[in-house]
């Protein structure tokens, strides 16, 4: 990609997507070695649930480092793999999910028993709760990963606007 279709305010939001990314990733890679060395009993989905979580961060650092190094539109691809996974938290009947790499902010509604608005917050997880006997119906929204989900298609969008703009003044 040409580096003249990247404005400094491009530049600028691709450089704190990647910081955010690779730091998150960072913080989430720790904890999961974290966790596994923490672990009291050798439970297997303890296990699993920490080695997938350090895969996906990996993921999340290699993302970062694609838009670090240059390789833009690919980082941005995988950059937006990363989050919108992350954006919705859910538990349904005893089956839930969140994922996380980085930050989470969320603000969800509680509707097991009636409409109540609940918040959460936390560092990077990977939770998954299955055949509970918990019947909670509970949907969330990570603000965190809404918001760089947002800001990545907007840079896309821009930077393919700005392709065509080019295209058509060099025709």
């Amino acid at each position: 990609m040409a580096d003249s279709i990247l404005t400094k305010d491009i530049k600028a939001k691709i450089k704190k997507l990647a910081y955010y990314q690779i730091i998150g990733g960072l913080v989430g890679t720790l904890l999961s070695i974290y966790s596994i060395i923490k672990s009291e009993s050798p439970v297997s989905y303890i296990y699993f649930l920490a080695a997938t979580l350090m895969v996906f961060n990996l993921f999340t650092i290699f993302s970062g480092q694609q838009l670090i190094t240059g390789k833009v539109k690919r980082g941005l691809l995988l950059s937006l793999i990363c989050q919108i996974p992350q954006n919705i938290n859910f538990t349904i009947a005893g089956f839930g999910f969140t994922l996380v790499s980085g930050i989470l902010i969320s603000i969800g509604v509680d509707y097991t028993q009636s409409f109540k608005l609940v918040m959460n917050s936390g560092f990077s997880m990977l939770a998954f709760n299955w055949n509970n006997q918990d019947a909670s119906i509970i949907f969330n929204i990570n603000i965190v990963a809404a918001f760089w989900t947002a800001q990545i298609v907007k840079i896309q969008e821009e930077i393919k606007y700005r392709e065509r703009l080019l295209e058509g003044l060099t025709l």
